[in-house]
């Protein structure tokens, strides 16, 4: 440790700092560590080097060793959204329908090829609603959720069927549990790296087999503070938004998590910006601290 501390000097790049620090920290006293974090933090505040990844982990390694589980999760996921805890006072104000942006995409149970590739192609999204709709239902009704990866399988594996029909064969049959295994650390599959013939896009997948016919679901009019709890507690990545109405389209939106975070909600909705900064300056102006100050 003494060694890595000594060798790289103060005016070492970021990546080095952050390692330098990271052997201030395991070496040291609680002087040290309290150094170490008292730096970490000066430079994740620059926002010159503050995104820097090689730092972001070492400060999360860090806050781990400090029993800071969230704000471990928090740096170690730089760029991913980080869902907090506690609900915004401003989302008791608001619905699901409120942040709920569009278009939506989903797909129909026995879906065209070509539009899948199309849709997997100019979207990023990792969740679908599957609606069924005549002649295969009465009348449009949610049939489930199906999972990016989980196309890309199908659509890989190539079993396809020749028409919009029901398909005579049980299509779950011809795969096997690990070929839906969660990717590890290794290659994901990419729709781009999937080659199709004008006939393959001509013809018809089945989803029905490989549909989670039982995902997460809120009406349009619950609070989002509601949907919140719901979101983080049970730690969801889609959930899906059914309307009021039984005359609308079965599914209206699906939430991520990025449809709760501060950045998109006051986006949204800047007027609620304006409410939150007022609400704390107020709290400010009463707290003991304030007082004093003003005496």
């Amino acid at each position: 440790m003494q060694l890595v501390i000594d060798e790289i000097g103060p005016g070492a790049a970021t990546p080095l700092q952050a390692v330098r620090l990271l052997a201030v920290y395991l070496s040291g006293g609680a002087g040290g560590k309290e150094s170490a974090i008292r730096k970490l933090n000066e430079l994740l505040a620059d926002d010159a080097v503050g995104s820097n990844p090689i730092l972001r982990l070492v400060a999360g390694t860090v806050l781990m060793h400090e029993r800071d589980y969230a704000g471990a999760l928090k740096h170690t996921n730089s760029g991913f959204p980080y869902l907090e805890g506690h609900v915004e006072p401003y989302m008791r104000q608001l619905s699901v329908s409120d942040v709920v942006t569009g278009p939506l995409q989903a797909f129909n149970g026995i879906e065209k090829v070509g539009h899948i590739v199309h849709v997997l192609r100019t979207t990023g999204h990792n969740g679908f609603p599957v609606v069924d709709e005549p002649p295969f239902s009465d009348s449009p009704v949610l049939f489930g959720l199906v999972l990016r990866a989980h196309l890309l399988v199908l659509l890989r594996k190539k079993d396809f069927i020749p028409n919009c029909s029901a398909s005579a064969l049980d299509a779950s049959k011809q795969f096997l549990p690990h070929d839906f295994a969660k990717p590890g650390s290794g290659k994901h599959d990419r729709i781009e790296e999937i080659q199709f013939s004008a006939e393959e896009l001509e013809m018809f997948v089945d989803l029905h087999p490989f549909t989670n016919t039982s995902p997460y679901t809120v009406v349009e009019t619950m609070s989002l503070a509601k949907a919140h709890v719901l979101f983080r507690e049970v730690g969801l990545r889609h959930l899906l938004v059914l309307p009021k109405s039984s005359k609308r389209a079965p599914v209206v939106g699906i939430l991520t998590r990025h449809d709760f975070m501060p950045e998109h909600i006051l986006g949204l909705h800047p007027f609620l910006f304006k409410t939150r900064w007022k609400k704390v300056r107020l709290a400010s102006q009463h707290s003991p601290t304030s007082s004093s100050d003003a005496r």
